[in-house]
């Protein structure tokens, strides 16, 4: 109220995120005249209330299926191997890679499965010379994502642990932070411990 924004009641949705493992829910009482949804898209990534990413992942291999007949056309006509990868790059893995790191860690190996078929069956069709995998891809954005937040200006660099201070001589490591302790597998797959 303070910036005069009002709320429009009609394109309001509600999403109460739950653990999957949670037998018996209790769901919080209802906001009058906001409609519950179990998925949301927030900046293109689809969220799910039991945060699972079938969702997405079944969203984007459409997606990704739909553009893979330009990628057969264009092949047809005889496009060259290096155009046909930098084609492949620009329409199909930009969009597996997009917002990677935020969901990456918390698929599973069925979902895993799906995305390697494709990958593996676009190397087979012709449509790129290289066999991408879904893990290679995630430890890639991963290590990019990071080496990004080690910079101290970095808007997320915040989230890093301390320092690692030692009196003993250890074994080099990729980073000298302080390792983070986790409790639960939903955060340990975050970005942010991985």
């Amino acid at each position: 109220m303070l910036n005069k924004m009002l709320i429009n009641m009609s394109k309001t949705k509600e999403i109460v995120f739950r653990h999957p493992s949670i037998n018996h829910f209790l769901s919080p009482a209802p906001i009058s005249d906001v409609a519950e949804i179990s998925s949301a898209k927030l900046l293109g990534v689809i969220l799910q209330n039991n945060l699972h990413f079938d969702e997405q992942i079944t969203a984007f291999l459409k997606i990704c299926s739909q553009r893979s007949y330009l990628l057969k056309m264009l092949r047809d006509q005889g496009l060259s191997k290096k155009n046909m990868d930098s084609v492949f790059h620009a329409l199909i893995l930009c969009k597996i890679r997009y917002a990677l790191c935020a969901w990456g860690g918390h698929i599973t190996e069925a979902n895993k499965g799906q995305i390697n078929a494709f990958l593996r069956r676009m190397h087979r069709y012709g449509y790129v010379s290289a066999v991408y995998n879904i893990d290679d891809l995630i430890c890639a954005a991963d290590a990019k994502l990071f080496s990004s937040v080690c910079i101290v200006h970095h808007c997320i660099n915040y989230l890093l642990p301390e320092v690692k201070t030692s009196h003993y001589s250890l074994r080099k490591r990729d980073h000298h932070f302080e390792l983070p302790s986790w409790h639960y597998s939903l955060l340990r797959n975050s970005f942010v411990i991985r």
